[in-house]
Protein backbone atom coordinates (compact mmCIF):
# COMPACT_ATOMS: atom_id res chain seq x y z
CA UNK A 1 0.00 0.00 0.00
CA UNK A 2 1.07 3.66 -0.58
CA UNK A 3 0.18 6.58 0.47
CA UNK A 4 0.52 10.37 -0.52
CA UNK A 5 0.11 13.03 2.82
CA UNK A 6 0.81 16.64 3.38
CA UNK A 7 0.86 16.25 7.42
CA UNK A 8 -2.73 15.20 7.75
CA UNK A 9 -4.34 12.55 10.69
CA UNK A 10 -2.78 9.23 8.97
CA UNK A 11 -6.58 7.64 10.01
CA UNK A 12 -7.51 10.25 6.81
CA UNK A 13 -5.83 8.80 4.29
CA UNK A 14 -7.70 7.11 1.37
CA UNK A 15 -5.70 4.37 0.88
CA UNK A 16 -6.00 3.65 4.74
CA UNK A 17 -9.70 3.66 4.40
CA UNK A 18 -9.98 1.97 1.11
CA UNK A 19 -7.65 -1.58 2.60
CA UNK A 20 -9.76 -1.55 5.58
CA UNK A 21 -13.12 -1.70 3.18
CA UNK A 22 -11.69 -3.83 1.12
CA UNK A 23 -10.70 -6.35 3.94
CA UNK A 24 -13.79 -6.18 5.53
CA UNK A 25 -16.06 -6.87 2.65
CA UNK A 26 -14.21 -10.10 1.48
CA UNK A 27 -12.24 -8.73 -1.35
CA UNK A 28 -8.81 -9.11 0.41
CA UNK A 29 -7.73 -11.68 2.74
CA UNK A 30 -6.58 -10.48 5.93
CA UNK A 31 -3.95 -7.78 6.07
CA UNK A 32 -0.54 -9.07 7.51
CA UNK A 33 2.01 -6.01 6.52
CA UNK A 34 1.67 -2.81 5.25
CA UNK A 35 4.80 -0.87 3.25
CA UNK A 36 4.10 2.55 3.75
CA UNK A 37 5.52 5.48 1.79
CA UNK A 38 4.85 9.21 2.24
CA UNK A 39 5.53 12.19 1.05
CA UNK A 40 4.63 15.84 0.59
CA UNK A 41 5.19 19.62 -1.13
CA UNK A 42 8.25 21.14 1.09
CA UNK A 43 10.05 24.19 -1.54
CA UNK A 44 10.58 26.25 1.93
CA UNK A 45 13.64 26.78 2.94
CA UNK A 46 12.78 28.31 5.67
CA UNK A 47 10.60 24.95 6.72
CA UNK A 48 11.65 23.38 9.85
CA UNK A 49 11.95 20.26 8.66
CA UNK A 50 14.51 21.50 6.17
CA UNK A 51 16.84 23.38 8.91
CA UNK A 52 19.12 20.15 10.43
CA UNK A 53 20.39 23.06 13.02
CA UNK A 54 16.83 23.48 14.25
CA UNK A 55 16.34 20.04 15.28
CA UNK A 56 14.49 19.47 11.53
CA UNK A 57 14.45 16.53 9.04
CA UNK A 58 11.60 15.07 6.94
CA UNK A 59 12.64 11.46 7.40
CA UNK A 60 12.01 11.00 10.77
CA UNK A 61 9.10 13.33 10.42
CA UNK A 62 7.56 11.33 7.75
CA UNK A 63 8.71 8.01 9.11
CA UNK A 64 6.55 8.83 11.87
CA UNK A 65 3.66 8.73 9.93
CA UNK A 66 4.42 5.20 8.19
CA UNK A 67 4.63 3.61 12.08
CA UNK A 68 1.03 5.63 12.52
CA UNK A 69 -0.37 4.18 9.15
CA UNK A 70 0.88 0.84 11.01
CA UNK A 71 -1.11 1.11 14.08
CA UNK A 72 -4.77 2.64 12.75
CA UNK A 73 -4.48 -0.57 10.27
CA UNK A 74 -4.24 -3.15 12.44
CA UNK A 75 -5.29 -1.61 16.06
CA UNK A 76 -1.93 -2.51 17.43
CA UNK A 77 1.63 -0.98 18.28
CA UNK A 78 4.39 -2.39 15.27
CA UNK A 79 6.49 -5.65 16.38
CA UNK A 80 9.59 -3.83 14.81
CA UNK A 81 10.96 -1.12 13.22
CA UNK A 82 13.99 -1.44 11.81
CA UNK A 83 16.35 1.98 10.89
CA UNK A 84 19.63 2.12 8.94
CA UNK A 85 22.02 5.16 9.17
CA UNK A 86 24.70 5.85 7.25
CA UNK A 87 26.02 8.62 5.53
CA UNK A 88 26.29 7.49 1.59
CA UNK A 89 22.94 8.91 0.24
CA UNK A 90 23.53 5.79 -2.59
CA UNK A 91 24.33 3.45 -0.35
CA UNK A 92 20.67 4.18 1.92
CA UNK A 93 19.16 3.55 -1.83
CA UNK A 94 20.23 0.62 -2.32
CA UNK A 95 19.52 -0.68 1.04
CA UNK A 96 16.02 0.73 0.58
CA UNK A 97 15.99 -0.94 -3.08
CA UNK A 98 17.46 -4.12 -0.80
CA UNK A 99 14.82 -4.20 2.06
CA UNK A 100 11.78 -3.03 -0.26
CA UNK A 101 11.12 -0.35 2.44
CA UNK A 102 10.80 -2.43 5.04
CA UNK A 103 13.34 -0.84 7.03
CA UNK A 104 14.05 3.03 7.57
CA UNK A 105 16.81 4.09 6.16
CA UNK A 106 18.03 8.04 7.89
CA UNK A 107 20.97 9.82 6.90
CA UNK A 108 23.93 10.06 9.89
CA UNK A 109 24.11 12.95 11.48
CA UNK A 110 24.32 13.05 15.57
CA UNK A 111 20.47 14.26 16.01
CA UNK A 112 19.39 11.07 13.97
CA UNK A 113 21.63 9.00 15.71
CA UNK A 114 20.73 9.80 18.80
CA UNK A 115 16.75 9.96 18.30
CA UNK A 116 17.15 6.15 17.25
CA UNK A 117 19.76 4.93 19.35
CA UNK A 118 17.60 6.33 22.27
CA UNK A 119 14.17 4.28 21.09
CA UNK A 120 16.72 1.22 19.79
CA UNK A 121 16.22 -2.17 21.54
CA UNK A 122 19.70 -2.99 19.58
CA UNK A 123 22.51 -1.00 18.09
CA UNK A 124 24.73 -2.65 15.66
CA UNK A 125 28.26 -0.16 14.87
CA UNK A 126 29.54 -1.15 11.62
CA UNK A 127 31.31 1.59 11.01
CA UNK A 128 34.66 1.52 9.11
CA UNK A 129 37.14 3.47 7.86
CA UNK A 130 40.16 1.49 6.34
CA UNK A 131 43.41 1.97 8.40
CA UNK A 132 41.71 5.15 10.38
CA UNK A 133 40.16 4.55 13.80
CA UNK A 134 36.46 4.34 13.70
CA UNK A 135 35.01 7.86 14.64
CA UNK A 136 32.73 7.68 18.04
CA UNK A 137 29.47 8.20 16.65
CA UNK A 138 27.70 7.50 19.22
CA UNK A 139 28.11 9.22 22.56
CA UNK A 140 28.03 8.89 26.34
CA UNK A 141 25.07 10.60 26.81
CA UNK A 142 23.66 8.91 24.15
CA UNK A 143 24.05 5.66 25.79
CA UNK A 144 22.96 7.15 29.01
CA UNK A 145 19.63 7.52 26.98
CA UNK A 146 19.22 4.37 26.00
CA UNK A 147 16.59 2.22 27.03
CA UNK A 148 17.40 -0.14 29.91
CA UNK A 149 17.72 -3.70 28.67
CA UNK A 150 18.82 -2.82 25.64
CA UNK A 151 22.15 -3.63 23.47
CA UNK A 152 24.89 -2.60 21.80
CA UNK A 153 27.21 -4.86 19.49
CA UNK A 154 30.12 -2.34 18.34
CA UNK A 155 31.65 -4.36 15.15
CA UNK A 156 33.92 -1.78 14.46
CA UNK A 157 35.53 -2.50 18.24
CA UNK A 158 38.90 -3.71 16.25
CA UNK A 159 39.27 0.04 14.99
CA UNK A 160 38.91 1.27 18.62
CA UNK A 161 34.87 1.23 18.66
CA UNK A 162 32.46 3.53 17.27
CA UNK A 163 30.96 3.66 20.28
CA UNK A 164 32.32 6.30 23.34
CA UNK A 165 31.55 3.41 25.88
CA UNK A 166 33.02 0.65 24.25
CA UNK A 167 36.59 -1.52 25.31
CA UNK A 168 37.47 -4.78 24.09
CA UNK A 169 36.13 -7.72 25.31
CA UNK A 170 36.75 -11.62 24.79
CA UNK A 171 34.78 -14.21 23.65
CA UNK A 172 35.02 -15.96 27.16
CA UNK A 173 34.13 -12.80 29.24
CA UNK A 174 32.40 -10.98 25.97
CA UNK A 175 29.90 -8.71 27.99
CA UNK A 176 29.44 -5.98 30.32
CA UNK A 177 27.10 -2.90 31.59
CA UNK A 178 27.49 0.73 31.23
CA UNK A 179 24.32 3.00 32.07
CA UNK A 180 21.48 -0.21 32.26
CA UNK A 181 22.97 -1.67 28.36
CA UNK A 182 24.47 -4.53 27.80
CA UNK A 183 27.97 -4.24 25.71
CA UNK A 184 28.80 -6.90 23.03
CA UNK A 185 32.49 -5.66 22.10
CA UNK A 186 34.72 -8.59 20.99
CA UNK A 187 37.76 -8.24 19.06
CA UNK A 188 38.06 -10.03 16.30
CA UNK A 189 34.19 -11.39 16.37
CA UNK A 190 34.71 -13.86 13.46
CA UNK A 191 37.12 -16.16 15.47
CA UNK A 192 34.17 -17.42 16.93
CA UNK A 193 33.90 -19.65 14.02
CA UNK A 194 37.48 -19.97 13.45
CA UNK A 195 37.54 -22.54 10.88
CA UNK A 196 34.73 -21.09 8.63
CA UNK A 197 36.30 -17.13 8.41
CA UNK A 198 39.75 -19.03 8.11
CA UNK A 199 38.27 -20.25 5.10
CA UNK A 200 36.35 -17.15 3.84
CA UNK A 201 39.26 -15.33 4.19
CA UNK A 202 42.04 -17.39 2.39
CA UNK A 203 39.59 -17.03 -0.39
CA UNK A 204 39.66 -13.23 -0.35
CA UNK A 205 43.40 -12.83 0.21
CA UNK A 206 44.96 -15.91 -1.61
CA UNK A 207 44.68 -14.41 -5.16
CA UNK A 208 47.01 -11.32 -4.31
CA UNK A 209 48.87 -13.16 -2.40
CA UNK A 210 49.85 -15.19 -5.27
CA UNK A 211 50.04 -11.99 -7.48
CA UNK A 212 52.72 -10.79 -4.62
CA UNK A 213 54.30 -13.50 -4.55
CA UNK A 214 54.99 -13.87 -8.66
CA UNK A 215 55.48 -9.65 -8.62
CA UNK A 216 57.31 -9.32 -5.94
CA UNK A 217 55.72 -6.05 -3.61
CA UNK A 218 57.15 -3.00 -5.54
CA UNK A 219 56.06 -4.53 -9.05
CA UNK A 220 52.64 -5.29 -8.04
CA UNK A 221 52.04 -1.87 -6.10
CA UNK A 222 53.08 -0.50 -9.47
CA UNK A 223 50.74 -2.61 -11.44
CA UNK A 224 47.93 -3.44 -9.09
CA UNK A 225 46.23 -0.25 -7.71
CA UNK A 226 44.48 -2.56 -4.83
CA UNK A 227 48.14 -3.87 -3.95
CA UNK A 228 49.27 -0.26 -3.36
CA UNK A 229 46.47 0.61 -1.80
CA UNK A 230 46.30 -1.92 0.79
CA UNK A 231 50.31 -1.75 1.83
CA UNK A 232 50.77 -0.22 5.55
CA UNK A 233 54.33 -0.73 5.90
CA UNK A 234 57.53 -1.31 3.92
CA UNK A 235 60.86 -0.55 4.43
CA UNK A 236 60.25 0.95 8.10
CA UNK A 237 58.10 3.59 6.38
CA UNK A 238 54.27 3.89 7.19
CA UNK A 239 52.79 4.20 3.66
CA UNK A 240 49.02 4.56 4.88
CA UNK A 241 48.11 7.95 5.35
CA UNK A 242 44.98 6.64 7.72
CA UNK A 243 47.76 4.42 9.73
CA UNK A 244 50.06 7.46 10.20
CA UNK A 245 47.82 9.73 11.38
CA UNK A 246 46.07 7.42 13.62
CA UNK A 247 49.44 6.97 15.27
CA UNK A 248 51.13 9.75 15.22
CA UNK A 249 53.96 8.62 12.74
CA UNK A 250 55.91 9.89 9.58
CA UNK A 251 53.73 9.36 6.46
CA UNK A 252 55.22 7.88 2.98
CA UNK A 253 54.16 8.54 -0.27
CA UNK A 254 56.11 5.46 -1.69
CA UNK A 255 53.20 4.27 -3.07
CA UNK A 256 50.39 7.00 -3.30
CA UNK A 257 50.91 7.61 -6.95
CA UNK A 258 49.91 3.97 -7.60
CA UNK A 259 46.81 4.08 -4.56
CA UNK A 260 45.63 7.32 -6.54
CA UNK A 261 45.08 6.34 -10.17
CA UNK A 262 42.81 5.22 -11.48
Amino acid sequence: MAASSGGADPRMIIALAFSELAENSGKIGELKAVQVFFCYNNQDPNNIRNIPETGGGAILDIGGYGILSGRFTFETEPKRIVSLIDRNLDRLRELDDIFSGRVYTLASNSYTIGKATAHADLVIGGVLIPGASAPKLVTKKMVSEMKPGSVIVDVAIDQGGCIATSRPTSHSNPTYIVHDVVHYCVTNMPGAVGRTSTYALCNVTLPWAIQIAERGIDRAARELRPVARAINTHASEVTNKAVADTFGLPYSSRFSDQSDRK
